[in-house]
């Protein structure tokens, strides 16, 4: 056996990964990693990492003196076609990623870049990116830049992110073979990231347009008196509910009303509905 495959480990961020090369290099900068936890004895970079606590026992915590924020703006850009390509990008001796960034895009062709981004690009400074809203779902950022630049997130790329620059949609690339880029104007901008998946949406869909031919069936089989009821009974009756119970909505079929209400509707293991006097008997539902 050849060991044991994690089916929930990404591709593109596992090959990221490896191809880092260690705590030691600029690489692992980008990964927004502030702290390491490593064994007494262990030998770290000089210059790179400081002591940060040294606790009882065979471990201590060191603090990475150079590790990148949870996102930063970029002034120099390159596109990859593919993913392969972005990881040979990064891995050359040159790149910084404080600097630049290699950036892929879904499908087959490379992404088309801003005019103003090229490889030689120098920072102009003066940028800031600060993190106003972070969850699982939903990222912010309020940014400052000095120039049209790439904000860059520490964060991992996946299918189904979708990002707006000041209220107006923008791409969401992949950065440095795994991360997040999103382009951003010159001066100040609200980037916003959230995660909508398009299976998602679609079920998102199907669950509406089957809610609402539930209610429709609910409207026609509750619409429908017995033979020989007395339409005005019904009537009468949802005009008094409506005395009674202001407020609450009282669809219409033709000339004939039923109410709709917390006393009328429940769901359980079926669904169960109840009508005015006079109309159909309650029935069942399976749902």
């Amino acid at each position: 056996m050849g060991g044991i495959a994690n089916p929930l480990l990404l591709q593109h961020w596992d090959a990221l990964w490896e191809s880092t090369g260690g705590r030691h290099t600029r690489l692992y900068d980008m990964f927004n990693v502030e702290y390491v936890l490593a064994e007494d004895g262990v030998t770290l970079s000089e210059g790179k990492f400081e002591p940060a606590l040294d606790a009882p026992g065979p471990l201590a915590v060191y603090r990475n003196l150079t590790a990148l924020p949870r996102a930063w703006v970029v002034y120099a850009a390159v596109s990859a076609p593919d993913l392969p390509a972005a990881l040979e990008a990064i891995r050359q001796p040159d790149f910084d990623p404080e600097q630049s960034v290699v950036l892929t895009a879904p499908g087959d062709e490379p992404p088309a870049l801003p005019a103003e981004l090229v490889a030689s690009a120098a920072a102009p400074g003066g940028d800031a990116a600060t993190v106003t809203a972070y969850g699982g779902n939903r990222l912010a950022f309020d940014v400052e830049a000095a120039a049209p630049g790439v904000l860059v997130i520490s964060e991992v790329w996946y299918p189904g992110w979708r990002a707006a620059v000041n209220g107006k949609a923008a791409d969401v690339w992949a950065a440095n073979g795994g991360l997040r880029a999103v382009a951003v104007p010159a001066g100040s901008s609200t980037v916003e990231l959230v995660f909508r998946p398009l299976p998602w949406r679609i079920g998102i869909g199907a669950a509406l347009v089957g809610l609402i031919g539930l209610a429709a069936l609910l409207w026609i089989e509750g619409g429908r008196p017995e033979r020989g009821a007395d339409s005005s009974t019904n009537i009468s009756f949802a005009t008094a509910a409506t005395s009674i119970l202001p407020g609450w909505a009282y669809p219409q079929i033709g000339t004939r009303r039923f109410l709709l209400a917390d006393q009328s509707v429940s769901i359980k293991v079926g669904l169960y509905y109840t009508v005015a006097p006079n109309w159909r008997r309650p029935r069942s539902l399976d749902l």
